[in-house]
């Protein structure tokens, strides 16, 4: 198998598994109004949604190990047809979407996991809503850090054609003479 057949495999991988990973854990509490620290202590106090947090949180830091794989791979394609900074950013920016994406979900997950680990541990909930939010905060970072891996990949294939054009997801541009970057 050809490098880019990998690195395709990588991507289309990623994007199976991450959507997978939120299924195996499924949905927290609703996290607005009266309540919600109690809903989130009954939540993170039962053991399958601890064991499935456990789990998410497992195969959430391998998924993202094919984000990197993936980002890399699309860096050494794009690098063949531009040697300036572009190909790199594509490769920093996944790799920050990687760990943005690993770190918010273990930080999500972390009252349950610990919950299930330690017997000692007492759920309480407002922190689990705390960590819920950080979580949240930092898969939002994750997926605007994607977002520009995305933009620069587009911007990149629409200048070069080194991708397929459709992929950009952007009508191309009328003048072939106009310069996209």
């Amino acid at each position: 198998m050809t490098r880019t057949r990998w690195t395709g495999l990588a991507g289309t991988l990623f994007g199976l598994a991450i959507f997978g990973t939120f299924l195996i854990e499924g949905n927290t509490p609703d996290n607005a109004g009266a309540g919600a620290a109690d809903r989130y202590a009954k939540y993170w106090n039962d053991s399958g949604h601890q064991s499935r947090a456990l789990a998410a949180a497992i195969v959430m830091t391998f998924v993202c190990l094919l984000l990197i794989a993936f980002a890399a791979g699309l860096r050494d394609r794009l690098r063949a047809v531009d040697v300036g900074p572009l190909p790199s950013l594509v490769l920093a920016a996944g790799t920050a979407a990687a760990v943005l994406l690993t770190a918010g979900g273990m930080v999500g997950r972390i009252v349950g996991i610990t919950a299930k680990e330690s017997s000692g541990f007492k759920v309480d909930g407002s922190t689990a809503l705390l960590f819920d939010s950080l979580g949240y905060g930092l898969m939002t970072a994750g997926i605007m850090a994607a977002g520009v891996m995305t933009v620069v990949t587009g911007l990149l294939t629409l200048r070069t054609r080194i991708l397929p054009a459709w992929t950009a997801w952007t009508k191309e541009v009328e003048s072939a003479d106009q310069p996209l970057l």
